[in-house]
């Protein structure tokens, strides 16, 4: 029998044996610019706890969140009960009805519908009148017509600062969406109103984070699951911590052994190198300076960052010369999932993504320049896995956790090639071989039966007699700052300020009130409460209802509400709603009297009333 001769080694896709010089260079200066290796991510890794102990105890200009939930542990074995979620994600509202079986188990029935772009960026009731339609629909195709009533978690998966479990208070929109009036406004009593219009007697009982609920879900399934992150449209992670380390929540009165879920929102990480292609998308997107972390590595972003880069090079006659680009100058006419095409092509000529710059763009590509581009994905691919394992070793170290599941969720995650692995080696790179131990594994429904474990612990909670929220508020604060509110429907209506009523309250009697403009000169409605007191002193150790956040910075040049409420020594402030962005950008009323060691309530449930209020909707005289 003749020797079977020795077969040359397969090339591996897309050698770079036969790349022009000049293209080589390019993909080199690429790799030096997307490329984060081992000691850089060390050093990510250790400025992202920082970050994150910043925001357990709420230090002023933190930048992550750290958002306790009021989901107090994880459920139990024995949970059980029929119950709905509706999951609001970047792209569809997914309503689910889930019967919770005990013992990890669980039945899920479900239906999706899409969220039309134009709501992405309009007003605030067609966007909740939508979500509940969706929610009409879905009983109307699965049950009976009839007063049907269970409990609801609302998976809201945006930025939300919340004082009880079924309150929350949008901080800023993400992924992309921009709807007016909704960012300071509790997004509760807004849905709840949207589902009475269907006529629904279904009521919010829980609202929770996408990725709150995928780490309650994945432990009920697993319990060695100790954090959820969400690698999609957006990412976020979440994970249990014990009041000992939450320093902001020292105040309230809990165990210090206690469990909370702290939703992160580390999307907003600041702290990592960044190219001028991400500088420039975080520049021309809707909320320039947040969510920097997000930018770099969420799916709603890795296509625009390839597009960037490509048209930079045409620009500078380094790629596609003397061809039109104009289908691929309209921004985020790249998709992520066209950059996941391009990295899987299996072709040694890249005929694959010849075919997609052909015909999704009018480019005919030469061989080098498809090398180049699927470099560029392999790149921007690899360093969103790596950053996003970074953010999850450092959950790891600052807990000390050396071994446990990661639940991951999300379009990223679950499609991207090679996303796991690269994620997996990152970890290896941070930790050495220890790295093998925190394995980054497919999470359960966050948004839908997470959502519906959350609703069954508070149930069990609330029969336990449980505290679900930050404070108990009494039958008194709501009638005073429904006499607030009254206040604030007396102010005339300018474009160029809000609407606000005050009451002040000593010993359980009105002392003054006041409303925007009562008095001449731009007044505001503290400022004109205070000022109609006999004696200034009258006003210590009151109590101040406020329609809105009182004011820390005037435009006009005038003393802040904050500074007057300081200089009268007030003892506590109770609003209804934070101040919106629409003429100062963050107000810090409420961080600056919480320094000063005032006491701040917020009333959620008043919240949209007293901003349709000050932004001239209802009750305003002329």
């Amino acid at each position: 029998m003749a020797p079977v001769s020795a077969r040359k080694p397969p090339r591996r896709k897309g050698s770079m044996a036969h790349v022009p010089d000049n293209i080589l260079e390019h993909i080199k200066d690429l790799e030096q610019l997307f490329t984060i290796g081992p000691e850089a991510l060390k050093k990510i890794v250790d400025d992202f706890i920082g970050e994150l102990e910043k925001g357990l105890r709420g230090d002023e200009g933190h930048d992550i969140p750290m958002i306790p939930t009021w989901v107090q542990g994880y459920a139990k074995a024995d949970e059980s009960g029929s119950y709905l979620a509706i999951d609001m994600g970047g792209t569809n509202i997914r309503v689910c009805e889930i019967t919770i079986e005990g013992n990890g188990k669980y039945d899920l029935l479900q239906a999706k519908y899409r969220i039309p772009e134009k709501l992405k960026h309009g007003e605030r009731d067609p966007l909740f009148d939508h979500i509940a339609t969706c929610v009409k629909k879905f009983l109307d195709d699965h049950h009976e017509v009839g007063d049907l009533d269970m409990p609801l978690g609302f998976t809201f998966s945006y930025p939300c600062s919340q004082d009880a479990i079924d309150h929350g208070v949008l901080q800023r929109w993400t992924k992309g969406f921009d709807v007016n009036d909704v960012e300071g406004v509790d997004v509760v009593p807004v849905f709840n109103k949207a589902l009475e219009k269907q006529g629904l007697k279904i009521r919010c009982s829980a609202l929770i984070n996408d990725t709150t609920g995928t780490l309650i879900a994945s432990n009920y399934v697993d319990p060695e699951m100790q954090i959820a992150v969400i690698f999609g449209t957006g990412c976020n992670a979440a994970y249990m911590e014990t009041i000992e380390h939450i320093p902001k929540l020292h105040s309230r009165g809990f165990e210090p052994s206690l469990q909370m879920a702290i939703n992160c929102e580390w999307g907003a990480f600041p702290l990592v190198p960044r190219t001028n292609y991400d500088a420039l998308i975080d520049e021309q997107s809707p909320r320039p300076g947040q969510q920097k972390f997000e930018k770099m590595i969420a799916g709603l972003y890795l296509g625009e960052i390839a597009r960037q880069v490509i048209v930079d090079y045409h620009g500078r006659g380094q790629l596609f010369q003397g061809q039109n680009l104009d289908k691929l100058s309209e921004p985020y006419s790249l998709e992520t999932a066209v950059l996941s095409d391009i990295e899987t092509d299996p072709n040694e000529n890249l005929i694959d993504t010849q075919d997609i710059f052909e015909k999704k763009f009018g480019i005919a590509a030469t061989l080098p320049e498809l090398q180049l581009i699927r470099r560029l994905a392999e790149l921007i691919g690899t360093r969103s896995a790596r950053l996003s394992a970074a953010g999850v070793a450092a959950i790891c170290k600052k807990k000390g956790i050396r071994k446990c599941h990661v639940g991951a969720d999300g379009s990223v995650y679950a499609k991207y090639p090679h996303f796991r692995e690269r994620g997996a080696q990152a970890l290896r790179d941070i930790f050495g071989k220890d790295g093998d131990e925190i394995k980054i594994l497919p999470a359960e429904d966050g948004s839908g039966v997470g959502a519906a474990l959350i609703s069954a612990v508070v149930k069990r909670m609330q029969k336990e007699g449980k505290q679900v929220s930050a404070k108990g508020t009494d039958k008194t604060d709501h009638d005073f700052m429904r006499k607030a509110l009254e206040q604030a429907r007396r102010s005339t209506y300018v474009d160029s300020a809000y609407c606000v009523g005050c009451v002040l309250v000593a010993n359980g009697q009105i002392l003054s009130t006041g409303y925007s403009r009562e008095l001449p000169g731009n007044t505001h409605a503290e400022q004109c409460a205070l000022h109609k007191l006999d004696s200034i002193e009258a006003a210590r150790g009151a109590t101040v209802y406020t329609t809105m956040e009182p004011c820390s910075l005037r435009l006009s040049g005038n003393a802040s509400c904050v500074s007057r409420l300081l200089q009268a020594g007030v003892a506590r402030v109770v609003q209804a709603v934070s101040e919106p962005p629409d003429f100062v950008e963050a107000c810090t009323g409420a961080e600056q009297l919480r320094e000063a060691g005032i006491t701040v309530d917020f009333l959620p449930e008043f919240a949209a009333e007293a901003t349709d209020i000050a932004r001239g909707r209802v009750g305003l005289c002329s």
